[in-house]
């Protein structure tokens, strides 16, 4: 059973009439009559010999047979009550409920002279490619499935302006009609009668239009004869009236910024599946939270059903050890990301660099290659933060690449509020209907997958499981691990027996290493890992008494999260989008201060129900933040992109 199509869709009873040139074949008409008859549409047949064949063909048929021409029938139109007459030069098939948006579209605006349709075999109204015409409805489809999977697009303009009607049939105003004086009999052909009537209405103001939310089927036919849009008597004759024409068409029909071109895109996207191209230029040799949060990313996307493919750009093409599982799977192809150049791919619907931008976005390449623009702003730390820049011009460089990657792409996404609300209080140039929020997903850690056996390191230092204390970060100084050190100190001193593990690259700029050493002298030394794999972190994570995040800048703050997935507790001070995330767990710390989080690390070791309780807190609000969710998300994200008007500042 087919959809209802809604009362959007709906044709009023007696609003159309449907004129078919039958011509001498009226039988090769009888797809086209029964699809008509079926929506309801009143059915005229004109036939250029005797009509006693066509009566006889269709008896029966609530249609009628008549030995007019075009330039008749139409007068026949506007004469009587209909308010638009749908005009087929060759058999077509149409859906359901054919003409509701289109007769709205008339409605709302009365300069509208002709609305057509996609088609199978529509010249540059062809979909789901344009300048295609094919025998086949693509992948199986109908005029009934592919109508009803355009109808379910929500974004984007679905009445669109073009500069001349396409396909087997089109729909014309009956005021239209009225206003330019009828159809012009002596056009060689109805095709270009047409057309004729389009161009004149074009001179006096008026319209032509796509109803983008209906797909009719025009089937080849044998000795068919060539479009009038391409065949240069037709052109020559229509220019000799129209000195304008051809030329809008012959742009129009081949540009990648028509409108024509945004509708097409954004319906091939949504209905066979969004091609996308990342930007992985982070995944180098080592694995950090933005690593983790990437890959987690690319995952869920090539998931998700409205993805078809999926491209990774990585430097130099290569496939990290810790990005193996994700990106060596059979439905991620893998390019060399060439500087942002990503050389050798062409036409994706969307490229997009999911983590901080900088000043080395080639953004004329990215929109050569793709229809839209994407980028994730994870926060606004270095941006704020010049302890991370080596000199202040470079500093000043990094804001200002930060400022143009986000006022040239078409669309921002920030992963939490209040990332967005950093890019909103910096005025950074992302219109509201431009920055959109999606939550980072928490589950890419699953129970049960950790590494049996600790780091090397552990078994050394002597510590064991569940007698350690875990700061899990790079060593960034907005991370405070020193802040760390003195807090295990004050633990110490109070005779608790716990150790402390530090695992985190050692950054080469803003790096608090010099601190660590100093505060570290003054007691007792931590055990540091410099690096570690994906599984020794979950065996870290899972293994720790209790996991303290004492970071004072975040864009999301996943540590908490993974810690919770394995069963570990954390302690962390309420700020940003931790207190807007996890603003009810039963243990948080009012201050980076050394008392305030020992006291909150105290807490959940002397009590495993308070440690089970705080767990279970952040589990709760991790179970809603799922990666098929952010996945989910960034896809509608994508086609509420591709349905805007694109961002071309430069």
């Amino acid at each position: 059973m087919h959809q209802d199509p809604g009362p959007v869709f709906a044709t009023p009873p007696d609003e159309v009439l449907a004129i078919l040139c039958v011509g001498g074949d009226p039988e090769r008409w009888a797809s086209s009559v029964t699809s008509l008859v079926a929506a309801h549409v009143e059915t005229l047949l004109l036939v250029s010999d005797d009509p006693g064949l066509a009566r006889r063909i269709y008896e029966g048929f609530p249609v009628r047979v008549e030995q007019w021409t075009l330039s008749a029938a139409c007068a026949y139109l506007v004469e009587g009550r209909w308010s638009a007459g749908f005009v087929a030069t060759a058999p077509v098939i149409l859906p359901p409920a054919p003409f509701g948006r289109s007769l709205r579209a008339l409605e709302d605006d009365i300069r509208i002279c002709t609305v057509s349709y996609f088609s199978n075999n529509g010249n540059y109204l062809s979909f789901p490619k344009r300048n295609s015409p094919s025998s086949l409805v693509a992948n199986g489809h109908d005029e009934r499935s592919m109508s009803r999977a355009l109808r379910s697009v929500q974004y984007g303009q679905h009445i669109v302006p073009i500069p001349v009607p396409a396909g087997g049939g089109i729909l014309l105003s009956s005021t239209a009609l009225r206003a330019l004086g009828g159809i012009d009999g002596l056009c060689p052909s109805d095709e270009i009668a047409l057309l004729d009537v389009a161009l004149r209405g074009v001179k006096r103001g008026f319209r032509n239009v796509l109803d983008a939310s209906t797909f009719i089927v025009k089937p080849l036919q044998t000795g068919e004869s060539g479009d009038a849009l391409n065949d240069p008597t037709a052109r020559q004759w229509l220019r000799y009236r129209h000195h304008f024409f051809p030329a809008l068409y012959d742009v129009e029909r081949d540009s990648q910024t028509a409108p024509i071109a945004d509708a097409i895109a954004l319906r091939r996207a949504a209905v066979f599946g969004l091609r996308i191209l990342f930007d992985g230029s982070c995944l180098g040799p080592y694995e950090t939270g933005t690593q983790v949060a990437v890959l987690a990313q690319i995952d869920a996307i090539v998931r998700n059903p409205g993805v078809s493919e999926v491209i990774v750009g990585t430097p130099g093409g290569l496939v990290p050890a810790y990005a193996r599982d994700v990106l060596l799977s059979p439905d991620v192809r893998v390019c060399d990301e060439a500087g942002g150049l990503f050389e050798g791919v062409q036409g994706v619907d969307i490229v997009h660099r999911p983590f901080q931008p900088d000043g080395s976005i080639p953004f004329a390449r990215w929109r050569a290659i793709a229809r839209r623009t994407v980028l994730t702003i994870q926060d606004l730390i270095a941006y704020d933060n010049g302890n991370y820049h080596v000199r202040d011009a470079d500093w000043m460089n990094y804001r200002s690449g930060v400022t143009d990657a986000a006022g040239e792409v078409d669309a921002v996404i920030a992963i939490s509020n209040d990332t967005a609300y950093s890019i909103s209080q910096a005025r950074l140039a992302v219109s509201a209907d431009a920055l959109h929020v999606i939550e980072n997903g928490t589950d890419h850690i699953a129970p049960g997958n950790a590494a049996s056996v600790p780091p090397i390191e552990m078994l050394e230092y002597g510590a064991t499981a569940a007698d350690f204390i875990l700061v899990l970060g790079a060593s960034y100084s907005h991370k405070n691990r020193d802040l760390a050190i003195r807090v295990w100190h004050e633990l110490r001193g109070r005779g608790h027996p716990l150790r402390l593990v530090m695992a985190g690259v050692v950054v080469p700029l803003g790096s608090t290493r010099n601190e660590e050493a100093l505060v570290a002298s003054k007691g007792e030394w931590p055990l540091t890992l410099a690096d570690v794999t994906s599984a020794e972190r979950d065996w870290l994570l899972e293994h720790a008494a209790v996991v303290l995040y004492p970071t004072s800048a975040e864009g999301f703050g996943l540590v908490p999260f993974e810690a919770a997935v394995l069963g570990t507790p954390t302690v962390f001070v309420e700020f940003g989008p931790l207190a807007e995330l996890l603003p009810d767990v039963p243990v948080q710390a009012a201050e980076w201060s050394v008392a305030a989080l020992a006291n909150a690390i105290a807490e959940l070791t002397a009590s495993p129900d308070l440690a089970r309780r705080q767990v279970e807190a952040i589990l709760k609000v991790g179970a809603e933040f799922t990666w098929a969710r952010y996945a989910d998300r960034l896809v509608d994200v994508y086609l509420r992109t591709l349905g805007a008007t694109a961002i071309r500042r430069s």
